[in-house]
């Protein structure tokens, strides 16, 4: 990959981020029922996965998951755990604002 190729290719990466889809609509809707300021929080943090998944995807991390069951099955083992992480979170936090346990 030459260095033209690798400009066309983040290029091409940014400009696939700033396409309305699913995140637009999360942004929205946290603006809209939580205010500006985490609407901008939501976008923030939405275009630093989206910047972080292009370094990763341009320095060649695709190839090494595709050549490394052990690397692939451990990536997949932590993106389970922060799900799930993610996902226990907001509910005992909800559980413990309306007093249920």
């Amino acid at each position: 990959m030459s260095i033209n190729d690798f400009a066309l290719f983040i290029l091409s990466g940014l400009l696939l981020n700033i396409t309305p889809g699913v995140d637009m609509l999360y942004v929205i809707g946290r603006s809209s029922t939580q205010g500006v300021s985490a609407g901008m929080a939501a976008a923030l943090g939405i275009a630093t996965g989206c910047i972080v998944h292009i370094v990763f995807a341009a320095a060649g991390l695709s190839a090494i998951l595709a050549t490394s069951a052990i690397a692939f099955m451990g990536l997949k083992y932590a993106g389970s755990r922060l799900s799930d992480l993610f996902g226990h979170y907001p509910s005992t936090e909800t559980a413990r604002s309306t007093g249920f346990r």
